[in-house]
């Protein structure tokens, strides 16, 4: 402006033949002005080149690359790379396909050959790099909803990547696999709260469950901790989700049920009642609870005590078994807080599967050393206040335990004092004719019932609620007695109607051997009686055809002979046995007479009096027919319209000609000279 000319704002400024600066140049023209002792062009540095060159031999995704602010190359070579740059898999299965077993049979050559004394560095490197290459440009689901296989993404694998992995792991100890599945597990975690691929690190877990399941569960008190720190954010939540089930997977494919149920009660139960987590947290409870089905973990007090009472080493094992109880009281009792909870945004299917879960671990915690401590922590929850839907549940787990454990009566009875209200409740919930003999006949619940009646009464005055548990424990005794005495007529009824169905058995099966027997007996006669017509006869046809009718000939005269003899020894049987009975039965009779004379002659009142009756029975016999001899002549006639109906005349006819055609089939002359 001060020359009286405009400028152009934002133009290139020019050198003296005309020519554009660029903004480099600029820069460096500036720096030489400032008297800058760097040189206007920037100078490569030799070390960031051999990194770049270093990390693209590992990684073949640019985007994956570490940027150095320090090295820019020109145009022409970015856009080269490029071009040359291989294309990035869409899917996880593409991605895992594309892992060549050459590169890393010699990434963990040298990666052996530089930390040999550290097996734990190198595997965390060989992590790293499989996570850097499993990196597929379409999104994959955080649990591996969407993909072809639920073993995803260890089904990808091909067989020799497998066996290669595998022995890498093999050859490393427990607490070495520990750490590096700890690492695995953390980094997962770590990575899904970025934003990046995490299936290289789930690739390990998967491969640590299949080769040393103890592993996974060393640190699942680090691994239950992390659950806060994820679960209000989804992609991390999920992975935390998806990592749990795998271990707890794990862990019960080993029979570590122990951490097992404390990794899902503990790590996964409290996500139910979010709506992205409660359907993968309820189906792993629901496996979990299925893997524990042929679990037993009762040890009876008898089996920890010798023969003579002296205490074997069993007690140490009972009192081992004590820490290490499988499903313990406060597991349970949060478990039956979620499921059976008044009010709870819980959708009704999880909750079915909750409830589920709780049936089959109420089981195993009731059996088990807990079932006093569970007892003793349930019995104050039956306030008036409970719901009946968890009241009944308090009381389906304090029966289970009176019935496993007979420790539970004493601790009832020590609870009683403080506890009259919620006794009287549990009383009534548990009481029921099915149930007293199975709760209350032992000899110790009879010996407990009675002090409990003992207690209460001495309270009757003062208390009104040990006036209903004295009242519910009569009730209790009485549904006892009865179940008892019920229960022994009934295995009385059951042996007597054992002999009776073993009669009944030996009669059908004598009446159906001498059915078949005599028909077999009677074709047979009646065969060899017509041996001539035998050829002729279907039987006949049928055994020529095969090439054994003399066999059958021969057969059949057998059998006539032997049946024949038989029909005339069972003849003279009963010949000879009427012969033997006949004077026996005249002489019963005889004396049956004389029986009744002498009763006439000396109770001439009881006589008449059965006589009267007699007429009476007869003249109210008399007075029936008479009365039912209409109907009876109706129906009659109804059966007869029937049996002249064109139905039954068809039934009739095709019996008959049936039994036409059987008899021709055996006898075909005897059927032609009938029909001449």
């Amino acid at each position: 402006m001060a020359s009286g000319e405009w400028e152009v704002v934002g133009a290139s400024k020019k050198k003296a033949n005309g020519a554009a600066k660029s903004g480099k140049q600029l820069d460096a023209s500036a720096e030489v002005k400032k008297g800058n002792k760097q040189a206007a062009q920037r100078v490569y540095d030799p070390k960031a080149i051999e990194k770049f060159k270093l990390i693209d031999k590992m990684a073949d995704d640019d985007e994956m690359l570490f940027k150095d602010s320090t090295v820019s190359a020109p145009k022409s070579s970015k856009s080269a790379n490029k071009k040359s740059a291989p294309s990035k898999p869409k899917t996880l299965k593409d991605a895992v396909s594309k892992l060549n077993l050459s590169e890393l049979q010699g990434l963990c050559k040298t990666l052996q050959s530089q930390f040999n004394s550290d097996p734990l560095v190198w595997l965390k490197d060989l992590a790293s790099f499989l996570n850097l290459r499993l990196n597929p440009s379409i999104p994959v689901d955080s649990v591996y909803r969407n993909e072809q296989s639920s073993g995803a993404p260890l089904d990808y694998v091909s067989l020799p990547i497998r066996e290669f992995l595998v022995r890498m792991v093999q050859g490393c100890s427990v607490p070495v696999l520990a750490q590096f599945h700890r690492h695995c597990f953390t980094s997962m975690l770590h990575e899904a709260m970025r934003g990046l691929s995490v299936h290289g690190f789930a690739l390990f877990i998967q491969v640590i469950g299949n080769v040393c399941r103890e592993a996974c569960v060393t640190h699942a008190p680090d691994y239950i901790n992390l659950r806060e720190m994820y679960e209000t954010h989804p992609r991390p939540g999920l992975t935390y989700v998806w990592l749990m089930s795998s271990t707890i997977s794990t862990a019960a494919r080993a029979k570590l049920y122990r951490p097992a149920v404390s990794m899902w009660t503990e790590g996964l139960l409290p996500l139910v009642t979010a709506k992205q987590y409660s359907a993968l947290a309820a189906q792993c409870g629901k496996d979990l609870a299925r893997s524990l089905d042929g679990y037993q973990p009762h040890v009876s007090s008898t089996a920890a005590t010798g023969k003579k009472g002296k205490p074997s080493s069993t007690e140490d094992t009972r009192r081992s078994s004590k820490s290490q109880a499988v499903v313990t009281s406060g597991q349970l009792i949060a478990l039956l807080d979620v499921a059976y909870a008044p009010s709870t945004q819980i959708p009704r299917n999880i909750n079915k599967i909750l409830i589920d879960v709780f049936a089959r671990f109420k089981i195993v915690c009731c059996n088990g050393i807990e079932s006093s401590t569970v007892f003793q922590q349930l019995l104050p929850r039956l306030v008036p206040s409970c719901s009946p839907a968890l009241a009944q549940q308090v009381a389906s787990v304090c029966e289970l335990c009176l019935s496993s454990d007979s420790g539970c009566w004493d601790v009832w009875l020590s609870m009683l004092p403080r506890h009259f209200m919620q006794s009287a409740k549990l009383f009534k919930l548990v009481g029921g004719e099915s149930r007293y003999s199975s709760v209350f006949s032992s000899t110790r619940a009879q010996a407990v019932l009675q002090n409990f009646e003992q207690l209460s009464a001495a309270r009757l005055q003062d208390n009104p609620q040990a006036r209903e548990l004295n009242r519910e424990v009569k009730k209790v005794q009485s549904g006892v007695a009865s179940a008892v005495s019920r229960k022994k007529d009934q295995q009385s009824a059951e042996r007597s109607s054992g002999l009776l169905r073993v009669v009944c058995s030996v009669v059908r099966t004598v009446f159906w051997v001498a059915l078949v027997v005599g028909v077999v007996g009677y074709t047979s006669v009646c065969l060899h009686a017509h041996h001539a017509n035998f050829q002729s006869t279907l039987l006949g046809k049928m055994a020529t055809k095969f090439g054994v009718s003399e066999q059958v000939k021969q057969g059949v005269r057998v059998l006539a002979e032997y049946s024949t003899s038989a029909y005339a020894w069972g003849v003279r049987g009963y010949s000879d046995a009427s012969q033997v009975l006949t004077p026996w039965l005249v002489a019963a009779r005889e004396r049956t007479d004389a029986l009744l004379n002498a009763l006439e002659t000396r109770f001439p009142a009881v006589v008449t009096s059965v006589s009267g009756a007699a007429a009476g029975v007869q003249r109210a016999a008399l007075a029936l027919y008479h009365r039912a001899f209409p109907y009876a002549c109706h129906l009659y006639d109804s059966f007869a319209t029937v049996l002249h109906s064109d139905g039954v005349t068809q039934i009739v006819d095709s019996v008959g000609n049936a039994t036409a055609r059987l008899s021709s089939f055996l006898f075909p002359e005897n059927s032609t000279r009938s029909s001449v």
